[in-house]
C-alpha cells in the first residue's frame, strides 16, 4: 500500500531557485568539501524529479512516477530530497501491480509465439512466463497466434497485485471448425423468398377460387363475363410471376450461404451439391455434404 503521509511537498520553481542558493551558501562556507560546478542546476533537476514524480503518482501513473523517484533518490540530490524519494519510491514499487499472461493450446500444450496486445496496443510478441508490470486499472487482453481463434480477455488490475495470471486456451482454426456467420445478402434473399412465395399462394388461392366459381354447377362458363375471366387470369399470371422471383431468391440465397460456409477455414465436411427443384405449387431445396 502507499503510504498515507507524503512527508515532503512539493517544491515551488521560486523555493527551489532559493534551496540552491542555499545549498551554493553552504559549499561556499564549509571547508574540506568541494563541489562540481552545477550544483545547483543539479538541485533544480532533484526538485523538479521530486515534484513530477509525486503528480505521476497521484494520477495512477506508478512506473513514470518511480522512474522519477529513481532520479531524484540518487546520491548527488540533496540528502532531504534523496530520503524522501526513498521512501516514495519503495512506496510505488510496492504498489505498482504485473500480470504473468500465458496461453495453451486445446490439448493443454503452452504457447509460446502467441502475440499479446492490451487495449489495440503491443504487449509482447512471445511468451516466456515472466511478469509484466502495468498500471492499475481496467483493461483488455487480446490473443492472437497464426491459425488459431482469436481470443480476448478483460480484467481490473489492482494496486499492489503481483503476477496475476492472465490464462487462456487458443483453439485451432481446424479444430473450431472457423467461425462463419450467414451474409446479409443471404438474409435480404431469404426475406425475399419468403415474402414472394406468400404473395404466390395469395394470387393463386384468388386464381383457383375465381376458376371454381365460374366452374361450379350455376356458374358462367363457359360464357362468363370478360372482366371476370381476366381478373382470374391476371391473379394466376401474378401467381407464376412470384413463384419464379421467389425460387430464384431461394436460389440465389443458398448459392451465397453455400459459398461463404465453403470459405470458412477447414470445414470437415464441405457442401459437395447444392440442387433446387421448382414445382408449379412450390420449391424443394437439397444440399450434399
Amino acid at each position: 500500500m502507499l503510504r498515507t503521509h507524503w512527508a515532503l511537498k512539493r517544491v515551488s520553481t521560486h523555493g527551489r531557485r532559493r534551496l540552491a542558493a542555499a545549498v551554493a551558501l553552504a559549499v561556499s562556507t564549509v571547508p574540506h568539501i568541494a563541489y562540481a560546478d552545477g550544483a545547483a542546476d543539479r538541485v533544480n533537476v532533484c526538485a523538479d524529479a521530486s515534484e513530477k514524480g509525486q503528480e505521476l503518482r497521484d494520477a495512477g501513473k506508478l512506473r513514470a512516477a518511480r522512474d522519477l523517484f529513481v532520479k531524484c533518490a540518487a546520491p548527488a540530490c540533496p540528502v532531504i530530497v534523496q530520503k524522501d524519494c526513498a521512501g516514495w519510491l519503495a512506496d510505488v514499487t510496492l504498489a505498482i501491480p504485473s500480470v504473468v499472461v500465458s496461453a495453451r493450446d486445446e490439448n493443454g500444450a503452452d504457447l509460446s509465439d502467441v502475440t499479446v496486445k492490451v487495449d489495440g496496443e503491443v504487449l509482447t510478441t512471445r511468451l516466456d512466463g515472466h511478469a509484466v508490470e502495468m498500471d492499475a486499472g481496467a483493461y483488455t487482453f487480446r490473443f492472437e497466434r497464426a491459425g488459431a481463434d482469436v481470443k480476448e480477455e478483460s480484467l481490473i488490475l489492482r494496486a499492489g497485485e503481483k503476477r496475476r495470471p492472465v490464462r487462456v486456451t487458443l483453439i485451432s482454426a481446424a479444430q473450431s471448425g472457423g467461425s462463419f456467420t450467414v451474409p446479409k445478402a443471404a438474409w435480404a434473399l431469404g426475406a425475399v423468398s419468403l415474402a414472394s412465395f406468400g404473395l404466390m399462394a395469395g394470387f393463386g388461392v384468388s386464381a383457383e377460387t375465381a376458376v371454381a366459381d365460374m366452374r361450379a354447377p350455376g356458374g358462367c362458363a363457359p360464357r362468363c363475363d370478360v372482366d371476370r375471366v381476366n381478373l382470374a387470369r391476371r391473379d394466376m399470371i401474378l401467381a407464376n410471376v412470384f413463384l419464379g422471383l421467389g425460387a430464384g431468391a431461394a436460389v440465389g440465397g443458398a448459392a451465397i450461404f453455400t459459398w461463404e460456409w465453403m470459405r470458412t477455414p477447414a470445414r470437415a465436411q464441405p457442401v459437395q451439391t447444392v440442387r433446387a427443384n421448382v414445382y408449379t405449387n412450390g420449391i424443394s431445396l437439397f444440399v450434399s455434404f
